[in-house]
């Protein structure tokens, strides 16, 4: 038995911070809160919410 987590990225990875400042590889790779989808439901055994804001060139995401 295993417990693989596949579509995670680290905050600290380039490919992050490329997404923050919008700039090269990773920029696009990250998707963005949409207000519309119900997210209440969500369950997940963490100890952070399940969605973090962070500050980019852009603003808040």
């Amino acid at each position: 038995m295993s417990d693989i987590v596949l579509n995670h990225a680290s905050s600290q990875s380039k490919w992050f911070h490329n997404f923050l400042n919008n700039k090269g590889e990773g920029k696009d790779f990250f998707l963005q809160y949409n207000k519309d989808i119900d997210i209440k439901n969500v369950t997940r055994a963490r100890s952070h919410k399940l969605i973090q804001k962070y500050d980019t060139v852009n603003g808040k995401k």
